[in-house]
């Protein structure tokens, strides 16, 4: 749990700093809602200027359902505040996983200690995996966990 809290912090902390941020310009701006709509982190883009919000992942569906050229666009905020194309964010991204993958892989932080037998029993349970959504599925969650250690301890 802890590692995927420190990665949502990480990924909030990179789009805080980011340069590159969705401004909308609200002379063309129809308020239609739209924006809001297709936003995934539901982030009320249309009630501001520029989008600065850790949780903007600059996913772009804003920019692609406002059915008004021009009006929300991917700038940087260097002074120039030159658009950004969709592919090049792209571009952006697969090179930046390809980086951090390969540099992962160099130097041996890629591979985890599961055994093939593990993974394959993971493997064919995947389906049935999910996430607990209410207090019933927690307490059931955590008596199997505890069951689970109980088990492996009893066999070591």
């Amino acid at each position: 749990m802890q590692i995927s809290l420190s990665y949502g912090a990480l990924l909030g902390i990179f789009s805080l700093l980011s340069l590159n941020k969705i401004q909308r310009n609200a002379k063309s701006c129809i308020d239609c809602g739209l924006c809001n709509k297709a936003c995934p982190s539901f982030i009320k883009v249309d009630e501001v200027k520029t989008v600065i919000s850790d949780e903007c992942s600059t996913c772009m569906n804003c920019v692609d359902v406002c059915p008004v050229k021009d009006t929300l666009e991917l700038k940087s905020l260097l002074p120039q505040k030159r658009r950004i194309s969709k592919k090049y964010v792209a571009i952006g991204v697969v090179s930046i996983f390809m980086i951090v993958t390969g540099f992962a892989m160099l130097t041996g932080h890629w591979q985890n200690n599961i055994t093939k037998e593990e993974y394959l029993n993971h493997y064919k349970y995947m389906n049935s995996y999910g996430h607990p959504t209410g207090v019933k599925e927690f307490k059931k969650l955590n008596e199997e966990v505890g069951s689970q250690n109980e088990f492996k301890g009893q066999q070591k």
